[in-house]
């Protein structure tokens, strides 16, 4: 993640303080990972792997949570269902998916911050989609998860979703 950029430091840090409550040890994988920063708010039993997306990291192992902080965004919508179907196969019974990302009211506030590079704005032009709280919700339930927890953080420009397998 490239710091350069004023608001990314902190807005990276209140992703992290949303999500680490709801991360269950001891197996956790970070998918989208950067440079593994998430890491350093994790108790230190934690078997933590950080990973972009290489997804050969799944094909022996399971996981307590999988983290995807500011990643769906990125990902074509498509793709999304068969993407929580492999996150379903690697998450023991009880296992979380952790996720974050922005509300379709943030698209023109982060353009914007893009615009004046108060953001990184190669990572917000790669933004595919910005999915709501229904979106979200059916993509989880269809998936065979249920609904965890939901909260909006960041004035409401940005959710945490969290399911359990």
């Amino acid at each position: 993640m490239n710091t350069k950029y004023l608001l990314e430091t902190p807005f990276r840090w209140l992703r992290f303080n949303i999500a680490v409550p709801y991360i269950l040890g001891p197996n956790v994988l970070d998918i989208g990972c950067h440079d593994s920063k998430l890491k350093e708010y994790l108790p230190k039993s934690v078997n933590y792997i950080g990973c972009e997306f290489d997804y050969s990291i799944f094909y022996s192992k399971k996981f307590d949570t999988i983290v995807l902080l500011a990643v769906i965004e990125h990902i074509e919508p498509s793709k999304l269902k068969k993407m929580f179907k492999m996150l379903s196969d690697h998450l023991y019974i009880k296992g979380r998916i952790v996720i974050t990302t922005p509300t379709k009211k943030a698209k023109k506030i982060l353009d914007i911050l893009a615009k004046f590079k108060l953001l990184e704005p190669k990572g917000i032009e790669e933004h595919k989609y910005y999915l709501t709280k229904t979106e979200l919700l059916n993509l989880g339930v269809s998936s065979g998860f249920k609904l965890y927890t939901y909260k909006l953080f960041e004035f409401g420009f940005n959710q945490l979703i969290v399911f359990e397998k």
